[in-house]
């Protein structure tokens, strides 16, 4: 994201205050109000890339233009009720009722490709433990399994550090005042300031009687990441190959193939990311 696309998201309005009440919360049994007209003016189909940031607890979940980078849905399913999911297996289940009700929902999506961020491979003391690596690593594994069964791709595995360098998210991990996924959460929300963010009046804690946003949100800007740090990271292996005159396009005037230019290939690409669509929200 250059200067101007910056700058363009800092002049956002202010994001609207959704209340639980308010927010459109779908059982994750059926995800039928995870509707959005997101067809072209013309009925066109829309070609699209999924980020998905696959917890135990909540799985992320963001939808993108794959020609313009700019966000079509934002969404999330919570996993953290013990009645309903009462194992792992119930977990991957739902998981994948939600990714596959939400393309159903939306035939006018062509997937271009699936993101899913990278699990940890190493124990970190003080971070998760080594159980709770090992049963991430599985539900990783079983969501990336589905993808490929359904929609016959391989998902690609995206690096979370890359994907923040790349999509500009860029936070102080030297501080410690606040988690990593809530600096993530924070610079998301600077570059998207027009998404309704989910949010809560608590009932308790210093922050008592006021709105306050939610965990779930955090889930939700990590998906973020993973779609549009795949995305950039795409979109860079391109301009090197534009650059070395590699990428080639049909002429309309001769009917002859060509090199396309750089600067062409940028006014194409244009990414215009900052979310400015009306929004659904989901568990």
């Amino acid at each position: 994201m250059d200067k101007q696309q910056n700058k363009r998201a800092s002049k956002g309005t202010k994001t609207k205050a959704y209340t639980k009440s308010e927010a459109d919360i779908p059982s994750s049994e059926s995800t039928d109000s995870l509707t959005e007209n997101t067809k072209a003016p013309d009925g066109s189909t829309i070609k699209v890339d999924i980020g998905l940031d696959a917890s135990t607890s909540t799985v992320g979940l963001c939808v993108i233009d794959s020609e313009t980078g700019d966000m079509i849905k934002l969404t999330y399913l919570d996993l953290s009720s013990k009645v309903k999911y009462e194992d792992l297996y119930d977990k991957v289940n739902a998981t994948r009722d939600f990714i596959s009700n939400l393309v159903k929902q939306n035939p006018n999506w062509v997937l271009n490709k699936v993101c899913i961020e990278q699990f940890a491979k190493q124990f970190t003391p003080g971070f998760s433990s080594a159980d709770t690596l090992f049963t991430l690593a599985m539900f990783n594994h079983a969501i990336c399994q589905y993808v490929y069964d359904n929609f016959k791709m391989k998902p690609e595995k995206i690096n979370v550090r890359t994907a923040r360098k790349n999509a500009n998210v860029i936070i102080d991990y030297k501080d410690r005042s606040k988690t990593t996924k809530q600096k993530v959460f924070n610079k998301v929300k600077e570059i998207n300031p027009n998404f309704p963010w989910f949010t809560y009046i608590a009932k308790a804690g210093k922050h008592k009687g006021t709105s306050v946003y939610g965990k779930q949100n955090e889930d939700m800007a990590d998906a973020w990441v993973v779609a549009m740090g795949g995305w950039m990271t795409y979109n860079r292996l391109m301009e090197e190959q534009v650059k070395k005159g590699r990428h080639k396009v049909g002429d309309p005037k001769t009917g002859k193939m060509r090199t396309l230019s750089l600067e062409e290939y940028r006014a194409r690409n244009k990414n215009s990311n900052p979310y400015t669509a009306p929004a659904v929200m989901g568990t």
